[in-house]
């Protein structure tokens, strides 16, 4: 009997289906026990498609401390022993799964774009070489594993519905989280994860930033931001797309006034289709540009904005 420890948040919905998906990949068969972690919020919407589901909301655990985190996973793997642990390919998990991998001696893989089975072992693909190649890992299966998935990686398949247990473990004592709140701010924006369009601004915009979330809102989509502008202030963190931000995997990314350093397109290398709009086309990220748009990306913007105004007035779109 496989199983399987899976850790996610409860507010993201379509993140729960990939990461259940990548654990129907990686042990195919039906031998196997799906456990989900539970540290706030609530996991109704898995019932019936996990095994069990370990309630820890007594235990007052910071979600965001990898240090506690990675305690809690260890404690529960010395319990029920799994073949493999999962969490998400996001800040908290490419901190965690390292720590988590050495402090229970497992293999980890990081990243993971995809996984398949031949001849009953699991093979783990992963991007390496700054995206340029595909690196292919075979899983022991005598060694705990610990993956980190990617986001839109792996498509939800139908599964028979499950009895689901509910188990509040105990756990020993855990060190008290060295994670302090100074602040509290309340963001009422899309995640830029959760976001099939995303109007990305670099230095090109920075003199009116403020300008993209009108367009974003006439999109249907959100705001994101080279790093080049969170650093100055113009963006927040949370909408910095990179390789220490976040990567994304809209189905279109404007880039509007980016240059796209490595680090940056390492963020967006899942995107579908890219349209730069910049004043230097030979900048790097009008290589990987389906569409590129020599010129000013603000009055690019402004233009852009109308035209959708006008659509919108003659009820065309």
């Amino acid at each position: 009997m496989r199983r399987i420890l899976i850790h996610m948040d409860p507010e993201r919905d379509r993140e729960q289906q990939e990461l259940l998906a990548a654990a129907d990949a990686l042990f195919p068969d039906a031998g196997r026990q799906l456990h989900v972690l539970l540290i706030h919020g609530t996991c109704d919407a898995l019932k019936g498609k996990v095994d069990a589901i370990l309630d820890l909301r007594d235990h007052h655990i910071d979600g965001s401390d990898a240090r506690q985190m990675c305690g809690v996973m260890a404690a529960l793997h010395q319990t029920h022993a799994y073949d493999a642990i999962l969490m998400a390919d996001d800040l908290l998990g490419r901190d965690c799964a390292p720590r988590l991998a050495v402090r229970i001696e497992a293999a980890i893989v990081t990243s993971v774009s995809a996984i398949g089975n031949e001849q009953g072992k699991a093979i783990i693909e992963r991007p390496t070489h700054d995206g340029q190649a595909i690196g292919r890992f075979e899983a022991d299966p005598a060694r705990p594993l610990v993956l980190t998935i990617q986001p839109r990686r792996f498509v939800p398949i139908d599964q028979a519905e499950r009895p689901t247990a509910i188990l509040r473990p105990q756990l020993p004592n855990l060190a008290a989280s060295d994670i302090r709140r100074i602040a509290r701010q309340e963001i009422d924006r899309p995640d830029i994860l959760d976001s099939d369009i995303l109007i990305s601004g670099g230095r090109g915009v920075a003199r009116d930033f403020a300008a993209l979330q009108p367009l974003a809102v006439a999109l249907g989509g959100a705001v994101s931001a080279s790093r080049a502008m969170v650093d100055a202030g113009f963006a927040d963190r949370s909408q910095q797309v990179g390789q220490s931000g976040k990567r994304v995997s809209p189905r279109l990314y404007l880039a509007l006034g980016i240059n796209g350093a490595i680090q940056h397109v390492l963020g967006l290398a899942d995107a579908e289709h890219i349209i730069s709009v910049n004043t230097n086309v030979d900048a790097p990220i009008c290589s990987l540009s389906d569409i590129v748009v020599k010129g000013d990306a603000l009055t690019f913007v402004d233009k852009l904005l109308n035209k959708i105004k006008e659509e919108q007035s003659n009820g065309t779109v």
